[in-house]
Protein backbone atom coordinates (compact mmCIF):
# COMPACT_ATOMS: atom_id res chain seq x y z
CA UNK A 1 0.00 0.00 0.00
CA UNK A 2 1.44 3.61 -1.05
CA UNK A 3 0.30 5.98 1.07
CA UNK A 4 0.41 9.33 -1.58
CA UNK A 5 -2.37 6.47 -3.34
CA UNK A 6 -4.63 6.47 -0.08
CA UNK A 7 -4.43 10.01 1.68
CA UNK A 8 -4.76 13.36 -0.03
CA UNK A 9 -1.60 15.93 -0.92
CA UNK A 10 -2.17 18.17 2.12
CA UNK A 11 -2.09 15.15 4.54
CA UNK A 12 1.48 13.73 2.87
CA UNK A 13 2.85 17.13 2.13
CA UNK A 14 4.96 19.12 4.38
CA UNK A 15 3.32 22.23 5.98
CA UNK A 16 4.26 25.81 4.23
CA UNK A 17 6.63 26.84 6.71
CA UNK A 18 9.00 23.95 6.39
CA UNK A 19 8.32 23.19 2.46
CA UNK A 20 10.12 26.72 1.69
CA UNK A 21 13.53 25.24 3.09
CA UNK A 22 12.42 21.92 1.29
CA UNK A 23 15.71 21.85 -1.75
CA UNK A 24 13.77 20.83 -5.01
CA UNK A 25 14.28 16.97 -5.36
CA UNK A 26 12.39 13.46 -5.55
CA UNK A 27 10.07 12.27 -2.95
CA UNK A 28 10.58 8.51 -2.23
CA UNK A 29 8.47 6.04 -0.82
CA UNK A 30 9.48 3.92 1.65
CA UNK A 31 8.03 0.35 2.15
CA UNK A 32 10.47 -0.83 4.91
CA UNK A 33 10.76 0.39 8.64
CA UNK A 34 14.46 1.84 7.73
CA UNK A 35 14.18 4.24 5.35
CA UNK A 36 18.07 3.00 4.25
CA UNK A 37 17.27 -0.34 3.17
CA UNK A 38 16.15 0.22 -0.78
CA UNK A 39 19.27 2.67 -0.99
CA UNK A 40 17.71 4.95 -2.83
CA UNK A 41 17.55 7.64 -0.10
CA UNK A 42 21.31 7.33 0.52
CA UNK A 43 22.63 7.64 -3.09
CA UNK A 44 20.30 10.69 -3.37
CA UNK A 45 21.68 12.27 -0.56
CA UNK A 46 25.50 11.73 -1.68
CA UNK A 47 24.81 12.89 -4.87
CA UNK A 48 23.42 15.94 -2.91
CA UNK A 49 26.19 16.19 -0.55
CA UNK A 50 23.71 16.25 2.27
CA UNK A 51 25.49 16.25 5.53
CA UNK A 52 22.82 16.90 8.43
CA UNK A 53 19.34 15.07 8.21
CA UNK A 54 15.99 16.64 10.18
CA UNK A 55 14.20 13.45 11.25
CA UNK A 56 10.79 13.76 12.65
CA UNK A 57 7.69 10.86 13.06
CA UNK A 58 4.79 9.77 14.83
CA UNK A 59 6.37 5.92 15.54
CA UNK A 60 9.40 6.92 17.86
CA UNK A 61 9.45 3.46 18.89
CA UNK A 62 9.86 1.84 15.80
CA UNK A 63 10.33 4.02 12.60
CA UNK A 64 12.55 6.84 14.08
CA UNK A 65 15.01 4.47 15.85
CA UNK A 66 15.69 3.04 12.71
CA UNK A 67 15.97 6.02 10.90
CA UNK A 68 18.44 7.65 13.07
CA UNK A 69 20.49 4.76 13.54
CA UNK A 70 20.91 4.02 10.48
CA UNK A 71 21.63 7.62 9.42
CA UNK A 72 24.33 7.31 12.49
CA UNK A 73 25.80 4.33 10.73
CA UNK A 74 26.32 6.10 7.17
CA UNK A 75 27.95 9.66 8.85
CA UNK A 76 25.01 12.20 8.84
CA UNK A 77 24.67 14.41 11.61
CA UNK A 78 20.95 14.86 12.82
CA UNK A 79 18.68 16.96 14.42
CA UNK A 80 15.80 15.17 15.36
CA UNK A 81 12.74 16.68 17.07
CA UNK A 82 10.24 14.21 18.22
CA UNK A 83 10.50 14.97 21.82
CA UNK A 84 6.89 16.38 22.01
CA UNK A 85 5.48 14.74 18.10
CA UNK A 86 3.79 11.71 19.50
CA UNK A 87 1.90 10.54 22.22
CA UNK A 88 3.82 10.31 25.58
CA UNK A 89 3.81 6.75 26.82
CA UNK A 90 6.60 4.35 28.40
CA UNK A 91 7.84 3.15 25.07
CA UNK A 92 8.11 7.01 23.88
CA UNK A 93 9.92 8.09 26.54
CA UNK A 94 12.28 5.04 27.00
CA UNK A 95 12.90 5.55 23.03
CA UNK A 96 13.83 9.08 23.71
CA UNK A 97 16.36 7.60 26.73
CA UNK A 98 17.98 5.10 23.95
CA UNK A 99 18.77 7.59 21.32
CA UNK A 100 19.36 10.54 23.30
CA UNK A 101 22.36 8.82 25.60
CA UNK A 102 23.38 6.49 22.79
CA UNK A 103 23.86 8.75 20.18
CA UNK A 104 23.94 12.51 21.94
CA UNK A 105 27.13 13.43 19.37
CA UNK A 106 25.35 12.39 16.50
CA UNK A 107 21.88 13.72 17.37
CA UNK A 108 20.20 16.90 18.88
CA UNK A 109 17.09 15.87 20.19
CA UNK A 110 14.85 19.02 20.54
CA UNK A 111 11.04 19.72 20.94
CA UNK A 112 9.03 20.78 17.33
CA UNK A 113 9.53 24.78 19.11
CA UNK A 114 13.27 24.28 19.56
CA UNK A 115 13.15 22.95 15.95
CA UNK A 116 11.18 25.89 14.36
CA UNK A 117 13.46 28.70 16.40
CA UNK A 118 16.60 27.32 15.08
CA UNK A 119 15.52 26.24 11.12
CA UNK A 120 13.01 28.75 10.35
CA UNK A 121 13.55 32.15 9.48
Amino acid sequence: MRTRENLSAELVELVPSLAKTRAPGEDLDKRTYSPWIEGGLHASFVLEEVETLVITGGAIDVRVPYAVLGAIDLGYRLSCYPTDYAVENGTHDASLKLLGDRSSVELALQTTEEFLRNVIV
